[in-house]
């Protein structure tokens, strides 16, 4: 399940100039996507380093270009490893996720470009007839940390508590960058992602 939060969390949440450093992740030819907490942008891409359970994995996520699903224009996102795309798709402010390990044509209003503090969501699906809730709340907004060795600034910080069953439930926290989108995902120190670089 952790695994799958990188693109679903993803995110982060990005026709740039390639940069390697926070400094310049507001250096865009689109100003737009400096005030997004979810770019999205063909050829963008994002590099993490993921230790789960004692495990180290780079994985590197990018948009690999644009597709019309069910008659709607998607941004696809390819992870590391995995089989095959997710889709992505801002309409007024609203991320849309399209992720075909959980329907091919239901999409579910996921992310936000901004956010408030206290800002409070859910979504709901079934997999294998699983019933499943995802539940995000906003819980820190325009502070600054370090990351990777990196000071990332305008920083959103959201959990996600994803509900299988009574018993069955996992937290997670993501967090992201303006104009750049998510730097850290994290549930305990064993089991945490953080950003190492982006080209977009």
């Amino acid at each position: 399940m952790f695994k799958f939060t990188i693109l679903a969390f993803i995110l982060s949440t990005m026709m740039f100039f390639s940069c390697s450093d926070s400094e310049n992740s507001n250096n865009l030819i689109n100003p737009e996507i400096a005030e997004t907490y979810y770019p999205m942008e063909e050829n963008m891409m994002w590099m993490y380093d993921d230790y789960s359970d004692g495990i180290f994995t780079e994985v590197t996520v990018s948009i690999i270009g644009k597709e019309i699903l069910n008659g709607k224009s998607y941004y696809a996102f390819q992870q590391s490893g995995a089989n095959s795309p997710s889709y992505f798709r801002e309409e007024s402010g609203i991320i849309y996720a399209l992720i075909p390990a959980i329907s091919q044509e239901q999409e579910f209003p996921m992310y936000r470009s901004d956010y408030t503090l206290g800002e409070k969501w859910e979504i709901n699906y079934s997999v294998n007839g699983t019933e499943i809730t995802e539940s995000f709340e906003v819980m820190e907004i325009g502070f600054s940390k370090e990351i990777g060795g990196k000071t990332y600034n305008e920083l959103v910080e959201i959990n996600k508590t994803v509900r299988m069953s009574e018993t069955q439930v996992s937290t997670s926290y993501g967090i992201y960058s303006k104009g750049i989108g998510l730097v850290q995902s994290y549930r305990n120190n064993d089991n945490q992602m953080y950003i190492v670089d982006y080209k977009f």
